[in-house]
């Protein structure tokens, strides 16, 4: 049984359609005034609840706001303003449907029906979408439930998202227009997609699922199955279904039992029965006055409400209600939880994407991660950068304050750490809508987490950006002949650090750095470099061992010490000689970056993309050298 809660000061339903409703399974109850009998009948949880502008004892659009707040009914509110009048506030007042008076109860039991029919139906396909939880085996852990937002993949949901977001467009209306084949359009959203009809709905209705703008019923329009929105409507007489009809105030006189309408009383300033002749003089005594009835010219038929039935003008035809079709409008705004992160997906996050290609890093976007604990992650932006000395990951999130929060909170960047400490990704940035708080700040600093803010990123990028396109060469150039300098004229220590400055690494020789446990270590090269994205830090030894090349692996063991003790998580090591087994296998290990002398010019050719001349000779080196090792 489906229950409908109607707040009327006047009968808005009358005998004949509440037994209708009935039938089909939806009881009614009526109240007259907003007293203490309303809170209860709302917490029977109605499915669809009307208030009538005639509620006695309260202020409907208090009413309104009260039932909103507690119920998850529809609230269909019937009043004598304009629609579009009513339409502004409804999002303030809390109405979900508003209809303008004069409404027949015909026409309500039609609608109540349909509102209840459209209810069912949504229920049954949320129904279908849910899945068995007896078949479906539970997830380790909760996947990252933020929305996948990335509309500027989309031009034209973006701009439509744009014009939202720089306020061309406020609240977007259908215009309704039945000489258009749909019998409405969105024209601004057609103009900010470059689309049409039912391409502009469809990316709306879209929008809408994904939860980027807010959806609210607007008004009603019906058609015919061929698809005429060109519709009369007509009253007409419940009895013989005539169109000629009389409606006014009616007179019952008690002696001979005639009714009829007031004007068929009057002669002069008297009121005379058309019937017995006989002179009415006092009301409650001679006669009554039954209220406002219709009148049928054709069948003399007495009835409180006629029939609705529309003519179609194109073909003549005559259809019930029931028959047509009604095809509910909508209108849109953006939803206000997601403005700060559509601001950055549509131009900050691409632009960042962009200058991440341009350093030459691998972008994907909303990668799903697994975890060591086995928990998915999904990750906003994962960049990885393999220069072939050190590969580095990091791993990027967006997060936006949620109103009415103004800045992200320490609880939103500690779920995001966490997430990523699990995936063992070192490197972390987040971009921060519009800021963090204190809090956030401090614990970013410990945690070693950079981050910009919205208006960072936009000035970080401009400058980056236009400094990258401007100049003639990226960071990974191809070299052109004589500008490699001679292998065995710089050594293995001279050719490192050449390398590592042609990557845009700033290296020191001989460095004296403090460790963690309080001791203090001298790293041979230490190079650093930070290309606004994270500072990227790397030591490397060169290793010769000529007099007791059994002894590397004790070298090798002390070089990833200092380097662990410092903090340092990228180590490479040039050997003079073939490292021992051991050697290999502690560096493979410890993720040390082990680079032979033997083998440097043909590292250098692929890793610069050009093809290195041998040492002392103008001839492409094929093969080792031990002569580079001075």
């Amino acid at each position: 049984m489906r229950n409908v809660l109607v707040l009327s000061g006047k009968p808005v339903l009358k005998n004949k359609e509440l037994k209708e409703l009935a039938k089909a399974g939806i009881g009614v109850q009526a109240l007259t005034r907003a007293d203490d009998k309303l809170s209860a009948a709302a917490a029977a949880n109605p499915d669809i609840i009307v208030v009538d502008e005639s509620l006695r004892g309260a202020d409907i659009y208090h009413v309104c706001r009260e039932l909103r707040s507690t119920s998850k009914a529809i609230i269909i509110l019937l009043g004598n303003k304009p629609s579009w009048e009513m339409w502004e506030k409804s999002h303030d007042i809390g109405f979900d449907r508003y209809y303008k008076k004069p409404v027949s109860p015909r026409e309500l039991v039609s609608r109540l029906k349909l509102a209840l029919a459209r209810q069912s139906d949504a229920a049954d396909e949320a129904a279908d979408n849910r899945p068995d939880s007896a078949t479906v085996p539970e997830a380790p852990a909760a996947p990252d439930l933020k929305p996948d937002v990335r509309v500027w993949h989309d031009p034209k949901a973006a701009g439509l998202i744009g014009a939202f977001l720089s306020s061309k467009i406020k609240q977007l209306r259908p215009e309704i227009n039945f000489d258009l084949p749909d019998g409405f359009a969105y024209r601004e959203a057609d103009a900010a997609m470059s689309t049409s009809g039912k391409d502009t709905t469809r990316l709306l209705e879209s929008l809408a699922q994904e939860g980027l703008l807010l959806k609210e019923d607007f008004e009603e329009i019906m058609a015919t199955a061929g698809g005429s929105f060109k519709l009369v409507p007509q009253e007409r007489c419940p009895h013989c279904d005539a169109t000629q009809l009389t409606r006014g105030q009616l007179i019952e006189h008690f002696s001979c039992g005639y009714i009829g309408l007031e004007e068929e009383f009057m002669k002069g300033l008297s009121q005379v029965c058309p019937k017995c002749k006989k002179e009415l003089k006092l009301i409650g005594t001679d006669y009554r006055k039954p209220g406002m009835r219709y009148i049928c010219n054709n069948c003399r038929g007495i009835f409180p409400t006629p029939t609705i039935k529309c003519r179609c003008l194109k073909t003549g035809e005559v259809y019930p209600l029931d028959e047509l079709r009604h095809i509910w409008l909508y209108s849109y705004r953006l939803n206000e939880a997601y403005r700060q992160q559509l601001e950055f997906e549509l131009e900050p996050k691409k632009q960042l994407m962009e200058y991440l290609g341009l350093l030459g890093y691998d972008v994907k976007e909303s990668v799903q991660v697994q975890g060591r604990s086995g928990a998915p992650h999904t990750i906003d932006i994962l960049a990885t950068l393999d220069d072939q000395i050190t590969r580095h990951n990091i791993a990027i999130g967006a997060l936006a304050a949620s109103p009415p929060n103004t800045a992200v909170s320490i609880d939103m960047l500690f779920a995001f750490d966490s997430k990523i400490y699990d995936t063992g990704i070192e490197n972390k940035m987040v971009i921060a809508v519009p800021g963090l708080t204190p809090e956030a700040i401090s614990f970013a600093r410990r945690q070693d987490i950079r981050v910009y803010s919205l208006e960072e990123l936009r000035s970080f990028l401009f400058q980056k950006i236009v400094v990258i396109k401007g100049s003639d060469s990226l960071e990974n150039p191809a070299l052109k002949p004589g500008s490699v300098p001679g292998l065995a004229k710089l050594g293995p220590k001279g050719w490192l650090r050449w390398l590592l400055e042609k990557k845009g690494y700033q290296v020191d020789e001989k460095v004296k750095l403090t460790g963690r446990s309080g001791a203090e270590h001298i790293l041979e090269f230490y190079a650093r470099k930070d290309d606004g994205i994270s500072n990227y830090r790397l030591t490397a030894a060169v290793i010769a061992n000529e007099s007791h090349p059994e002894n590397d692996v004790n070298e090798v063991i002390r070089f990833d010490t200092a380097a662990y003790d410092a903090g340092i998580r990228n180590k490479v090591i040039i050997s003079v000689h073939e490292l021992s087994a051991e050697a290999k296998r502690f560096a493979e290990y410890q993720r040390i970056k082990v680079l032979e002398a033997k083998d440097l010019a043909q590292f250098l050719s692929q890793f610069m993309k050009y093809d290195v001349p041998a040492a002392n000779t103008g001839e492409k080196r094929n093969s080792g050298a031990g002569s580079l090792v001075k």
